[in-house]
């Protein structure tokens, strides 16, 4: 069952890897109340411009503050309509082009915390740049931008921190972090990657973490 399936060891530790490391780069948005913290929206990219989005259906909208409401409640896909208050559950993956995956899901954090599994087993099964071979790895590598919260709900979707993925690290690299150690500052991000249209949607923002590394990477670390 689903649950089972969550918690399953991950078919990474079953297949033959090289030791190259996929990159993948999300974004989260969250309900945070007195009871805890409840994810709202994962967007994840990969390196190779793979995209996985989700909307989960198991937050308490009574529990979000006005600006969560305002600015995230307000663009989700399911929330609010006629199917959400039936538990409308869907999952859809596809390959728009380039062999690139695509997959979108609505619904409890059980259902999405496989379908990161599958998405990103799909993601390192995908053709490499050389003609002919697979890039498969047997660590994939997470970025974010001010990451802790992220990296706590992330990990929170597959139960306690030892139970994630056998392939999954215990630690994401945050792109401030990286900034810092390069001597990069708030004006630095503002010239060169400015806040993307349309903030604030997982997805979009998630490709935006992936710009900003892109350009983190070519400036040189100071000693």
């Amino acid at each position: 069952d689903t649950d089972q399936a969550v918690h399953r060891t991950s078919a990474f530790s079953i297949l033959p890897f090289n030791r190259n490391k996929m990159k993948y780069f999300f974004y989260t948005e969250f309900i945070e109340w007195s009871g805890g913290i409840d994810i709202v929206l994962l967007g994840i990219v990969s390196e190779n411009g793979d995209t996985f989005y989700a909307e989960s259906t198991n937050f308490d909208e009574r529990n979000a503050d006005q600006w969560v409401k305002d600015n995230v409640l307000s663009k989700l896909r399911w929330w609010g309509n006629e199917q959400s208050s039936k538990g409308y559950c869907n999952v859809s993956a596809h390959q728009p082009k380039h062999n690139q995956w695509a997959m979108e899901v609505f619904g409890p954090n059980t259902l999405i915390a496989k379908s990161v599994l599958d998405w990103i087993e799909s993601c390192e099964l995908t053709m490499d740049m050389k003609p002919g071979s697979r890039h498969i790895t047997a660590d994939p590598v997470f970025y974010a931008y001010y990451g802790a919260y992220d990296w706590v709900i992330f990990a929170r979707l597959f139960g306690r921190l030892i139970d994630k993925p056998d392939s999954f690290p215990m630690w994401v690299r945050d792109l401030k972090q990286m900034m810092w150690e390069r001597g990069l500052d708030t004006d630095w991000k503002r010239q060169n990657s400015p806040d993307p249209e349309g903030e604030h949607n997982a997805l979009v923002d998630a490709h935006w973490n992936k710009d900003l590394h892109d350009l983190i990477i070519k400036q040189p670390v100071k000693p």
